[in-house]
C-alpha cells in the first residue's frame, strides 16, 4: 500500500488535469495540511505529510516520497488524521477510531488501548521518545494519555464529558502539559487545561475571544509557565504569550487572516507563523515570541523547522505554488521540493 512518486509533480498534474474538482480518494481537491518532522537525536531526513488524499513519507529530506493511502492505516472517509514522528522514525497517526504506528511505511500496528477512540491530536515530549495522545470520543469523556517508549500507556488524571480536546504541547523542561478543547455544539468556546507530571488535569480561565478556536503551540523549553498559543477567530489570528501557566495572556502579534502554519526552534528563540493569504504570509519572532516581523509573501498552510531547515506545505495548484518547499534562510525564500526555481 506503499508507492513512490514525486509528490510536487504529482499534484501539480491533478490541479491542471481537474481545476474545478477532483475526485481523488475522498473526493477533496488533494491539499497538504501538516508536516511533522523527527524530533533531535532522530532522522534529519525524515519528514510526513499529511494530505487528503493519505500521508507521505520522505527519507531524504523530499527528495522523494512514498505514499501511504488511507486504506493502508485503517480509515477512510474526510478525516484529517493528527501525525507525529518519535525518535527511533516510528509515524504515529491518529485516527476516528483509534491509534496506530508505522516504522516502514508498508504496514501499520494498531495501539489497542485506543481502540474505538477518536484520537484528535498526537505530540511528542521534550525527550522525543514518547506521545501524547488526545482522545475525544463521541459517546464517552474525552481524556489525555501518554504512550511510553517501553510500550507502558499513562493516562493523566482528568476526564472530560461532552469535551472535544484540540490541541496538546509538552514542557521540555517539566513535562507539564498544556491542552486546548471545546464543548461540544454550539461553535468553539475555548478551554485550557494544565497538568503538572503527575497531576491531574485543571483548568485555566481563559479571558480569550468566545469564538475563537485555541491552538496550544510551544512551551519555552526552559520555563514550563512560559506558554504561546494562537487563537483563530472571525477577526483573525492573534499569537498570545502567558507567563504564569495560562492565568494571563498578552497579545504579542495579530494577523486578519488564519495562522495554519506555527513552528519553532528546538531552543525556544525562534518561531515562525503562515498565513494562507500571500498578502501577509510568513512571519517570525528571533526573541522567543516579543516581538515579530513579516519575511516573506508566501501563502502556507503548514510549517515544520529541524535545523536550519523551514519546511512549509501549501496549494500546488495556484499561480506560483507548491505543495511541499524549504527554505534554508529563515523564510526569506522558500524552493520548492522536486523543482529548480525559488518562489
Amino acid at each position: 500500500m506503499r508507492y513512490r512518486f514525486s509528490f510536487v509533480l504529482f499534484a501539480l498534474t491533478l490541479g491542471s488535469l481537474y481545476p474545478s474538482r477532483v475526485a481523488f480518494a475522498n473526493g477533496r481537491f488533494p491539499e497538504a495540511q501538516q508536516l511533522a518532522v523527527a524530533p533531535r537525536g532522530g532522522d534529519p531526513n525524515l519528514i510526513a505529510l499529511r494530505t487528503t488524499f493519505g500521508i507521505i513519507i520522505s527519507h531524504d529530506a523530499g527528495k522523494t516520497w512514498s505514499w501511504i493511502c488511507e486504506g493502508a492505516l485503517g480509515f477512510t472517509g474526510e478525516w484529517d488524521p493528527p501525525i507525529a514522528i518519535t525518535k527511533d522514525g516510528t509515524l504515529w497517526v491518529g485516527l476516528p477510531d483509534g491509534l496506530r504506528k508505522t516504522r516502514d511505511g508498508c504496514s501499520s500496528d494498531e495501539v489497542a488501548d485506543f481502540h474505538g477512540d477518536r484520537v484528535t491530536d498526537l505530540a511528542v515530549d521534550g525527550s522525543g521518545e514518547n506521545v501524547v495522545v488526545l482522545t475525544s470520543p463521541l459517546d464517552r469523556p474525552a481524556h489525555v494519555a501518554i504512550v511510553r517508549a517501553n510500550g507502558k500507556i499513562e493516562k493523566v488524571g482528568g476526564a472530560f464529558s461532552g469535551f472535544q480536546l484540540l490541541t496538546v504541547e509538552t514542557a521540555p523542561s517539566s513535562g507539564k502539559l498544556y491542552v486546548s478543547g471545546a464543548p461540544f455544539g454550539s461553535g468553539p468556546r475555548p478551554h485550557l487545561f494544565v497538568a503538572d507530571k503527575g497531576k491531574d488535569l485543571v483548568e485555566a480561565k481563559l479571558e480569550l475571544p468566545p469564538k475563537a478556536n485555541v491552538f496550544v503551540s510551544a512551551v519555552d523549553p526552559k520555563n514550563d509557565a512560559r506558554l504561546v498559543i494562537r487563537t483563530l477567530a472571525p477577526s483573525g489570528t492573534d499569537v498570545l504569550i502567558s507567563n504564569d501557566s495560562g492565568k494571563t495572556f498578552t497579545s504579542k502579534l495579530h494577523i486578519a487572516s488564519l495562522l495554519f502554519g506555527f513552528a519553532k526552534s528546538v531552543d525556544g528563540k525562534t518561531f515562525f507563523v503562515g498565513s494562507g493569504d500571500p498578502n501577509d504570509g510568513v512571519y517570525r519572532s528571533s526573541d522567543r515570541g516579543e516581538t515579530w516581523a513579516q519575511i516573506s509573501k508566501v501563502s502556507v498552510r503548514c510549517l515544520a523547522l529541524q535545523g536550519d531547515s523551514l519546511f512549509a506545505c501549501s496549494a500546488p495548484y495556484r499561480p506560483a505554488g507548491f505543495a511541499v518547499a524549504v527554505s534554508k534562510d529563515g523564510a526569506q525564500t522558500f524552493a520548492p521540493l522536486d523543482r529548480k526555481s525559488v518562489v
